[in-house]
């Protein structure tokens, strides 16, 4: 079985906890974020798989938001799955955004999860990505690409 890297984006530490014991037991590597500017931090060091990214539904839809265009100005190329409640109108207008800016959306996980349906759900998520080790080696060279062209613009709860 392939490791995958699973940036997991949660600003409860308990949860990015039980998240990340979660994805380690089953062989990938996590990492985790608590807010925006770590987020981005980790994005561009790890270049995940996976990112699970749990947003306040508490915050502006332009807060969160930013996440996703982010992710659409790095040509992210990994799944995204939004942490949260698929009966909020926030939650999936923010998955039809990020549908609609061409990133590649693995739907919504529901809160409070159950540790066996979201192991299941980790496993279908994994199955449709690519290879771990092809994937690191194209967002290395897209990471180096991305920084070039920044210097020349610049010359910007779980309850288990």
């Amino acid at each position: 079985m392939s490791r995958y890297r699973i940036l997991i984006v949660e600003r409860d530490a308990r949860v990015s906890r039980v998240l990340s014991r979660i994805a380690t037991k089953m062989g990938h590597d996590p990492y985790t974020a608590g807010d925006y500017e770590h987020f981005k931090r980790l994005y561009m060091q790890t270049g995940p798989d996976l990112i699970l990214l749990s947003l306040d539904s508490n915050d502006s839809d332009a807060a969160n938001a930013e996440f996703l265009r982010f992710l659409v100005r790095e040509k992210a190329e990994a799944t995204i799955c939004l942490l949260g409640n698929a009966d909020d109108d926030h939650f999936a207008s923010l998955a039809q955004l990020g549908q609609s800016a061409l990133l590649k959306m693995g739907g919504i996980i529901e809160k409070p999860l159950d540790v066996d349906s979201l192991k299941s759900r980790l496993n279908e998520l994994m199955l449709t990505s690519t290879n771990g080790a092809q994937k690191k080696s194209i967002a290395a060279g897209r990471r180096r690409k991305v920084g070039s062209a920044r210097k020349l613009i610049a010359n910007e709860c779980v309850y288990v």
